[in-house]
């Protein structure tokens, strides 16, 4: 099927019954060659963000976002931030209990924000190449704690305040401080869903000034605050998983029956194999 077939069609068949246009990845691209992007707020995976800019400069690309929603239009990153923006569209169509019952189906978080960035700190360490700037991401994800300015990362490199700002933004994508604040909220982020340390506790942590600090990073780098973030993770947990079901030990009569004089069960030291654990069983 040529494009001039299948654009009039995707114009006229792309929203479903609750009225979104949703792509997933690079299928945005077909959004935007319908021109159903045109003023909208969009995302794609993050190797192909710029390209759709370009392609398409009446769309308003954010370059680092899980999924963006604008109105009808839903955009997300890849595959999995795909399921993420199923899961959100879910829960905007039929309530939480629904969207908690698919994701438990999936085995997922019940979302991620729809805001966070597409690639953590330890990702973007790793994707810059090996060199001084790859060694002091390495040493700032393991020292965030610290007040880390500007200067003292320069001195760590060697290099002059211009210098260093320039060769970091371009061997690792970003400037110093948005690395620094990034590396920050994923480590809060890790507390928040794994520990109950008072908020206070997780900003001095990860390094941040206080509680309003974090709170102000969390809004930019993922849309939501940390107290709000902690109870999404809370509230799924609190429904748990469905329960395996319980192994009973095997009755006493079957040791008994394995045991004959002086020969001991098959995957038990003999010395556990006494009057003990047949009680045991027994009880």
């Amino acid at each position: 099927m040529t494009e001039t077939e299948t654009l009039p069609g995707l114009r006229q068949t792309s929203c479903f019954s609750n009225g979104n246009n949703s792509a997933n990845g690079t299928g945005a691209f077909f959004l935007g060659a319908a021109g159903l992007l045109d003023g909208l707020n969009v995302t794609t995976h993050w190797q192909h963000t710029s390209e759709l800019a370009e392609k398409f400069p009446a769309a308003k690309v954010s370059l680092d976002r899980v999924f963006v929603q604008d109105g009808a239009l839903c955009t997300s990153a890849g595959v999995a931030a795909g399921i993420d923006l199923a899961l959100k569209l879910i829960e905007d169509d039929h309530g939480q209990g629904l969207a908690l019952s698919v994701a438990r189906r999936l085995v997922v978080f019940l979302k991620r924000p729809g805001g966070q960035s597409q690639v953590s700190a330890h990702l973007a360490a790793q994707a810059t190449k090996e060199g001084r700037v790859q060694a002091l991401q390495h040493w700032i994800l393991e020292h965030l704690q610290l007040r880390l300015t500007l200067k003292m990362l320069a001195v760590r490199t060697a290099m002059s305040l211009r210098n260093f700002t320039r060769v970091f933004q371009a061997e690792a994508g970003m400037t110093p401080a948005n690395f620094v604040e990034t590396a920050r909220v994923d480590r809060a982020r890790r507390l928040l869903e794994d520990t109950d340390k008072p908020l206070k506790c997780v900003a001095a942590l990860c390094g941040f000034t206080n509680r309003d600090t974090m709170r102000r990073a969390f809004m930019r780098r993922i849309g939501t605050g940390p107290n709000e973030y902690r109870d999404r993770f809370r509230r799924q947990d609190s429904t748990g998983l469905p329960d395996k079901p319980s192994i009973k030990p095997p009755p006493a009569k079957a040791f008994r029956l394995m045991r004959s004089p002086g020969v001991t069960p098959p995957g038990l030291p003999a010395a556990r194999c006494s009057g003990r654990l047949r009680d045991h069983h027994a009880s």
